[in-house]
């Protein structure tokens, strides 16, 4: 069916259906089948402006559910061609002018590569940041921060070049004697408990939940300044 014909392929959030033929080619040791996937989820997501499940799309088009089971692949995949093809009809639109006019709704097996790519960068990366979690430097080389503590806001860990940048971040903390925690613990109003680092400004939402824990917020910018 991926192979012959060149077929257009639909799909319910349909990232997850192409990274699962990636991985049984990979399993299988198959060659690797180039194609994109018109992710139905997205259109009608975008279309009337919120998310749903399958089963509740169907309802939301019919009232009727024709005998269906959700979660039997076979039925959801059906359950998803009369989906669309109701979409199509509310919206007196052939189904082929709805893949013309909305291209950035497939999904490609190459994109889904990429990002599979992208998640295990991030693991490793993460897993490298995770060694140093209430680690203390018995030598540091220097004592810009010493006895220190520090916790990485969200907006460090977001992709792969964040989590390059962090990972040096905290090498540097360690070799200055401050150390990492993975959740700091609230400080009082006369003692504060430690450092967020963000990646930039601080929100004013963000402050406030700083505020509320006794924690300073510090940019990564205004560390490395202090470090040596």
């Amino acid at each position: 069916l991926f192979t012959e014909n060149n077929p257009v392929v639909a799909g319910f959030a349909v990232g997850n259906d192409v990274g699962f033929v990636n991985s049984a080619c990979s399993r299988y040791k198959l060659p690797f089948i180039e194609f994109q996937a018109f992710d139905v989820e997205k259109i009608l997501s975008q279309f009337y402006g919120e998310k749903r499940k399958l089963k509740d799309w169907f309802s939301f088009f019919a009232s009727d559910a024709e005998g269906l089971q959700f979660h039997n692949s076979a039925d959801d995949a059906h359950a998803t061609m009369l989906c669309l093809k109701y979409f199509c009809r509310d919206n007196k639109k052939e189904v082929f002018e709805i893949f013309e006019s909305h291209k950035d709704l497939f999904v490609s097996s190459q994109q889904m590569v990429e990002q599979a790519r992208e998640r295990d960068k991030k693991k490793r990366l993460k897993e490298k940041i995770e060694r140093f979690h209430n680690r203390s430097n018995k030598n540091p080389t220097y004592t810009t921060v010493l006895n220190q503590n520090f916790e990485l806001d969200s907006s460090m860990c977001r992709t792969p070049s964040d989590l390059e940048r962090s990972l040096k971040l905290v090498h540097k903390i360690y070799e200055n004697g401050g150390i990492l925690r993975r959740h700091l613990r609230s400080g009082t109003e006369n003692e504060k408990g430690g450092y967020v680092i963000f990646a930039n400004e601080t929100s004013e939402q963000a402050k406030s939940v700083v505020d509320k824990r006794f924690l300073f917020a510090i940019t990564e910018k205004e560390l490395l300044s202090i470090l040596e």
